[in-house]
């Protein structure tokens, strides 16, 4: 209890900066399921979302966007923005090449980190 005392006394955008427990787990994927993972998981785990792109865009949406311009910023938003300052996620821009899980102890041990593809 005392380390959400402490946590409450950092400035938003840098909180996810500091460790909520030993265990991590990385997203790949900022998709909806992704975002949504990553919601969920933040209040027990350490969370980094690994996307390719800057932004998360809503893609069933995108016709109205041609149609109508401004609808575009209804269905679109930037990661850094709405992960680490608004939720205390980490982003990491980039791609995945390889989940190495034989390194460290198991998530369900008490430690080490864990991933979930969405």
């Amino acid at each position: 209890a005392m380390h959400h005392l402490a946590r409450s006394f950092v400035p938003a955008g840098a909180r996810h900066l500091l460790p909520r427990t030993p265990k991590r787990v990385v997203v790949v994927g900022g998709g909806p399921t992704g975002l949504f993972c990553a919601d969920r998981l933040r209040h027990h785990f350490e969370v980094t979302v690994v996307d390719s792109k800057e932004y998360f865009e809503f893609t069933p949406s995108i016709l109205r966007a041609l149609a109508d311009p401004p609808h575009l910023s209804r269905i679109t938003f930037d990661y850094r923005k709405v992960l680490e300052k608004e939720l205390g996620v980490e982003f990491v821009l980039g791609e995945v090449s390889s989940i190495n899980t034989s390194v460290g102890p198991s998530p369900s041990a008490g430690g080490g980190a864990a991933a979930v593809a969405a």
